[in-house]
């Protein structure tokens, strides 16, 4: 009887070592899927972005190079700004009772040569954080702003009051070298679209409209020199 009792009570003991061993490998095995997936979004499957790090393992990669800022490649001053593909230059013309950013001949009268100290200039001056406000000449209270401030393609560049906190009156300088070596791309801080001379049209009197940057765009690049004052 008592070997019977024995072997039985050995068996239970068996069946309940086995037991917790086995609860134990499936709360070890939740703990470990809680840890990877703790601050996982149950909805979307992705992280929903809380900071979380495993441990240092020792071999972490390098870290990626910070991303580049504006560039700032010109002193402040007044320029000439020529589009790359027509080269006529950039001035102001009044447009439906309001001043537009357009591209006209360089010397109004066609007279050659074309003498650059009465050529149209454009004032630039840089705000600080790598981006430029751009004036006609002779409007030092006014700015060439993206109207209202939308960040769709297509919108017009005309003249504002200037408020240096207006991300639509200031613009990054992209120095660039195709297709024509030594000009710049104009872009609108508030939406990093590209200032363009709409369908390469070479003719005086066109409004510049934002649109999608584009490798090698004659129509986006301007060559800008000093001018003389």
């Amino acid at each position: 009887m008592r070997s019977k009792d024995a072997l039985i009570a050995g068996a239970v003991a068996v069946l309940a070592f086995g037991t917790v061993f086995t609860g134990l490998s499936v709360i070890r095995g939740e703990f470990r899927d809680n840890t990877v997936d703790m601050y996982r979004d149950y909805d979307s499957g992705e992280p929903d972005g809380r900071d979380f790090a495993l441990p240092d393992s020792g071999n972490d990669p390098a870290p990626a190079s910070p991303a580049t800022g504006p560039e700032v490649p010109l002193a402040d001053g007044a320029y000439v700004l020529q589009p790359a593909h027509s080269l006529k230059c950039l001035a102001g013309a009044e447009v439906d009772g309001r001043v537009l950013l357009v591209q006209r001949t360089c010397l109004l009268g066609g007279k050659a040569p074309v003498q650059p100290e009465t050529m149209p200039m454009i004032q630039l001056t840089e705000t600080g954080g790598g981006t430029y406000l751009v004036q006609l000449a002779g409007a030092p209270e006014l700015c060439m702003t993206v109207d209202y401030g939308i960040g769709e393609e297509g919108r017009l560049v005309g003249q504002q009051e200037c408020n240096p906190g207006l991300y639509h009156q200031r613009y990054i300088l992209k120095a660039v070298d195709k297709p024509v070596a030594g000009g710049f791309q104009i872009r609108p801080e508030h939406s990093e679209l590209c200032l363009t001379v709409p369908k390469s049209s070479t003719k005086s009197g066109v409004s510049l409209v934002q649109s999608e940057c584009k490798k090698n765009a004659a129509n986006q690049e301007f060559m800008v020199d000093p001018a003389i004052v």
